[in-house]
């Protein structure tokens, strides 16, 4: 007739969960201007990415770039 209910743990709540990363509390170019080698992984991740965008935008210009010409070149026909 005893019935007992386990309590439910209480949820951390996201300061509580990041911990010690709190005390950074840096924006992005601290982290890509740090000298600090544990900064290296973001450092390179954040630059190859950029790059990958820029490629993109790059590549996108140049098919636009193909495109335009086709019609020019339709029109002359």
């Amino acid at each position: 007739d005893d019935v007992e209910v386990a309590a439910t743990p209480k949820e951390k709540n996201l300061h509580a969960k990041l911990g010690r990363l709190n005390s950074l509390q840096r924006n992005i170019n601290a982290y890509m201007n740090s000298k600090s080698k544990n900064f290296a992984a973001v450092q390179a991740y954040v630059m190859a990415s950029a790059n990958a965008q820029n490629a993109q935008a790059a590549v996108e210009a140049a098919n636009q770039a193909v495109i335009d010409a086709q019609a020019a070149l339709a029109d002359l026909n």
